[in-house]
């Protein structure tokens, strides 16, 4: 062995992503990880969910590459699955598993570059209203152009004793 080489790769099932809330972790999971690797299965001959196809129509969701012969592995559990050519088995198992298991179809999927940017805009946004709200001054129409909101004030000078 020359390399090792270490991913962090998330397996969902199709039926996991049932509601909107499911969708928005997966999303924000997304975000939050853009060095991991994610990949949805379906079974063959199935729909995606509709909270799925809406990601995808909508640019939320971007499927990059399809892999085909996909089974369910025998020892594994949920979202443990392996890649079988039908008709190139190796062992005797895998000829039982293709013979008897359903094939699944492997999507990888990645968030959208301007799902991507609209995420990062509202976390700007987040954190300049976060900053904003501790900041006594207000500049808006008032006296000449400033105001003071005391209890902002009040706070940033306990704050100053507390040091």
């Amino acid at each position: 062995m020359s390399s090792v080489k270490r991913i962090m790769v998330f397996n969902i099932e199709n039926a996991e992503i049932s509601d909107d809330a499911e969708l928005s972790r997966l999303v924000q999971m997304m975000y939050n990880l853009p060095e991991a690797e994610f990949y949805l299965f379906l079974e063959k001959g199935a729909s995606l969910t509709s909270q799925l196809r809406k990601a995808m129509d909508g640019h939320i969701l971007h499927c990059t590459q399809t892999d085909l012969e996909i089974f369910r592995h025998p020892d594994g559990g949920r979202g443990n699955f392996i890649k079988i050519h039908r008709g190139k088995e190796l062992f005797d198992w895998e000829r039982v598993v293709t013979a008897s298991s359903k094939e699944f179809v492997r999507f990888t999927i990645v968030l959208s570059e301007l799902k991507r940017r609209e995420l990062e805009i509202q976390q700007h946004l987040q954190a300049a209203q976060a900053q904003q709200s501790k900041n006594p001054l207000i500049l808006e129409p008032n006296f000449n152009g400033i105001g003071i909101s005391l209890p902002r004030l009040w706070a940033l000078v306990k704050s100053w004793f507390r040091r």
